[in-house]
């Protein structure tokens, strides 16, 4: 399956962490290779870079995700949804880059 662009993880980690509470960027890297099909290969492949593409665009949802305000920052690299994140997960409301 093709690696899914940062406004597509968006949702799937604000309702990740809904229903898991805290979690670090290992974890959700970990967790959404499953969910989305990702080979090891794929999701860990670096070519010259410190991170593979998968993890880039993991880490930058997260990133977008918290200066939003939609998930906090417990220390670096670990994440809790923030109380605007649970309500926008009570909503059901659709977040993408006009959303944030």
């Amino acid at each position: 399956m093709a690696i899914p662009k940062i406004n597509e993880l968006y949702d799937p980690i604000l309702l990740f962490l809904a229903e898991y509470g805290d979690a670090s960027l290992s974890e959700i890297r970990s967790k959404f290779a499953q969910i989305f099909y990702i080979l090891e290969e794929e999701a860990t492949a670096r070519k010259d870079k410190r991170y593979s593409l998968f993890e880039e665009r993991v880490n930058n949802a997260c990133f977008n995700l918290y200066y939003a305000g939609l998930i906090d920052r417990i220390y670096w690299g670990q994440y809790r949804l923030s109380e605007s994140g649970e309500k926008t997960v009570t909503r059901g409301d659709y977040v993408d880059a006009d959303y944030l």
